[in-house]
């Protein structure tokens, strides 16, 4: 399974390529795979649980020997002040072209009382706000439905990243 932002729509019998970090190309591992099964949360609206589920029409390999992803299970994280990596292929910049490859950023949570004051009154009790007040870095237009993580190093030198949400 895979979870996007519900409002990138649906996706259901469209191709995903898993493992990929160029657009529209499969390359290095990366794994074709079709959506089979498409949910988005049922209190999916406007932009609140803004969050869909995409059940693969097979199973993925998943290589964990540099990088392991798991689901946030746990309310204290992230916590604010903490960086989190946002991934997408949005554009790089305002007016300027889309990334061909994922690009990701580190940005600090904020509470979404802080967020408030540059978003107003559509940041809700159900969103979760990182960024940087001063800008200069974020997530762009195009990098919806990416995911966003808090990452971990282990004693190893592998990682694990923490799916604590989906850029919105």
């Amino acid at each position: 399974m895979v979870l996007f932002a519900a409002h990138c729509g649906e996706w259901k019998d469209k191709q995903l390529n898993v493992g990929a970090f160029q657009k529209y190309a499969l390359a290095e591992g990366s794994q074709a795979r079709y959506c089979a099964e498409w949910k988005q949360d049922p209190k999916f609206k406007g932009l609140n649980y803004d969050f869909a589920l995409c059940r693969f029409d097979e199973p993925v390999f998943i290589d964990k020997s540099n990088v392991i992803i798991e689901l946030n299970d746990n309310d204290a994280v992230p916590r604010q002040d903490k960086n989190l990596i946002a991934i997408g292929s949005g554009y790089t910049m305002e007016g300027g072209p889309l990334a061909s490859v994922f690009q990701s950023v580190k940005v600090p949570v904020m509470t979404n009382d802080q967020c408030k004051q540059y978003y107003g009154g559509s940041i809700t009790h159900s969103m979760l706000c990182a960024g940087f007040p001063e800008g200069g870095k974020d997530s762009c237009s195009g990098d919806d439905g990416g995911p966003l993580v808090r990452r971990k190093k282990n004693n190893d030198g592998t990682f694990t990243d923490i799916h604590v949400g989906v850029v919105s």
